[in-house]
């Protein structure tokens, strides 16, 4: 409980000192991550076995190097080529140190484990997608925050059951759960403060790190991100089918984009998204392999059709 309370406490500490010196709204990096680094440092200091040395210094300096970074784009809106070198050596440090996805259960039950050099790349590609999902999910009030917050909390509870077993990556999250509810109280529509890129990059990070933990976690955390990562691919592809770098907004393609282009306020879109990913979640920790799988099915047939076939309608009923 302390481990959620003071994070909480501490992320609204950090945030009138920030607001108040600081008279920005997007240094939401700061005000996540410095609770989020000092509460993981104390809780690692103050019990042997938390983490590992070596996951202790890649989360620590992962989330320095893409605050440095994030709060650079948030100054002085750097191309996507800087923004992507920030994120891939945080995500190289995870990799080296030994955090990679080295094998995958099929929906038969069969295991595949994968050789050390792909099992690096498939770890760096995950991270770099959950921290680009999750930017790109950026676009409403709250809604990439509150989105993580649910992630943050299966993962917690995943880690708790007898399957998993893994009270310390429980913590990490409860720890960066509660940092990110304090930020929450501020951040819903209509927002006080935004996390900015740094604030982005650092939950994508942590939240992809902490799946790799535990090879079952990486599933999970993909169907309770389904909505953003789907949106992610799909958007990627219409862009290349038209013709343009998939890293390249201003179509207003995504889904929340949409959803706001028809009418929705920022909280309803917050609040409808999250309570799909909320109830992933539960789906998710509720099946097994096989029906994980269905759930990423249905939620990528789901999602076409509400991306493709409903603004369809929308326009023809508007023509009329």
């Amino acid at each position: 409980m302390a481990g959620f309370i003071l994070p909480f406490f501490a992320t609204l500490g950090v945030f009138y000192l920030v607001l108040k010196n600081l008279k920005s709204k997007r240094w939401g990096g700061i005000i996540l991550g410095v609770p989020v680094i000092i509460f993981i440092t104390i809780f690692h200091l103050s019990f042997p076995g938390f983490l590992l040395p070596k996951d202790f210094w890649s989360l620590s300096l992962g989330i320095i190097i893409l605050l440095i970074g994030g709060i650079w784009d948030d100054v002085k809106n750097i191309s996507w080529k800087k923004q992507l070198l920030f994120q891939s050596v945080a995500a190289v440090l995870a990799v080296f140190v030994g955090d990679t996805i080295n094998h995958m259960r099929l929906p038969g039950g069969t295991v595949v484990f994968f050789p050390p050099f792909f099992s690096a790349i498939l770890a760096y590609c995950w991270i770099v997608l959950v921290i680009e999902a999750l930017n790109w999910l950026d676009g409403v009030d709250g809604l990439s925050g509150s989105v993580s917050f649910i992630t943050l909390l299966v993962l917690a509870a995943l880690g708790l059951t007898t399957i998993v077993n893994q009270p310390s990556t429980t913590l990490i999250c409860v720890i960066v759960a509660g940092a990110l509810l304090g930020f929450l109280v501020f951040n819903f529509p209509p927002a006080m403060i935004h996390l900015g890129s740094a604030g982005i990059w650092i939950l994508g990070f942590l939240i992809a790190v902490i799946s790799i933990y535990s090879g079952g976690k990486v599933a999970t955390t993909a169907i309770v991100l389904g909505v953003p990562i789907i949106d992610f691919v799909y958007v990627s592809i219409e862009r290349l089918i038209a013709g343009k770098p998939p890293v390249f907004g201003g179509d207003r393609l995504h889904l929340h984009e949409r959803l706001f282009d028809q009418g929705w306020s920022p909280t309803k879109i917050t609040l409808t998204i999250s309570f799909f990913s909320l109830m992933l979640g539960i789906g998710a920790l509720l099946s097994q392999t096989r029906g994980k799988f269905y759930l990423i099915m249905s939620l990528a047939v789901f999602f076409l059709f509400f991306a493709l076939v409903l603004p369809r309608k929308v326009k023809r009923l508007q023509k009329k």
